[in-house]
């Protein structure tokens, strides 16, 4: 251009996601994690330590409107392994044993049920099936025709967002709602109480 070359760029952001040929998923994975500690030791000084801090229940609250978001921004759109999955879990899983100052022998379970939190794979999943369900009800002609055409051709793909989306409907015994000739819930309904849809 102008006489000058342009070299191809291998790493690109776009919403805040790095897009890349190569290890998409492992490159954000680390930057997410890298996001929520940094905003989880700038909220260090409001006490969001744990011991001698702030009372647990407020303590989570302020994890889960600061520090959660950050964590698992953007990652409903990619398809994470195993092996990323657990990296991410390892972080909300000590995160929310410091906030309530448990020791490393406490019960997995009560990390997450005293103070009501999903682990990462379930908060993870509730974003992609509101996100699903976001697509479906838009009234946009041009993201309507895309995702029929993406439906069809990407939805045996196991990378895709439509092949996870099944596989999760599927999983939580949810209506298939990627049925053009089922009627898509509410989004309250869908939120809510998406069983009413099974009978």
């Amino acid at each position: 251009m102008s006489g000058k070359v342009i070299s191809a760029s291998e790493e690109t952001v776009h919403l805040g996601l790095k897009r890349t040929l190569r290890k998409e998923c492992e490159i954000n994975k680390k930057e997410r994690i890298k996001s929520a500690r940094r905003t989880k030791y700038a909220l260090m000084n409001s006490d969001l330590h744990g011991t001698n801090g702030l009372n647990p229940k407020i303590s989570v609250t302020i994890y889960k409107s600061y520090v959660l978001p950050r964590l698992l921004y953007g990652l409903e759109v990619l398809t994470l392994t195993k092996a990323q999955m657990e990296l991410l879990e390892k972080f909300h899983k000590e995160t929310l044993r410091s906030i309530q100052s448990f020791s490393k022998r406490m019960a997995i379970p009560a990390i997450f049920l005293l103070p009501g939190v999903l682990p990462v794979e379930g908060e993870i999943h509730r974003k992609k099936l509101t996100l699903l369900h976001a697509i479906l009800s838009c009234d946009n002609s041009k993201l309507k025709e895309i995702l029929k055409r993406q439906i069809s051709v990407n939805c045996n793909n196991p990378k895709s967002f439509f092949h996870q989306s099944i596989l999760l409907l599927q999983q939580y015994n949810l209506p298939n709602i990627l049925d053009q000739n089922r009627k898509l819930p509410s989004k309250v309904v869908w939120k809510k109480n998406p069983e009413i849809h099974n009978q």
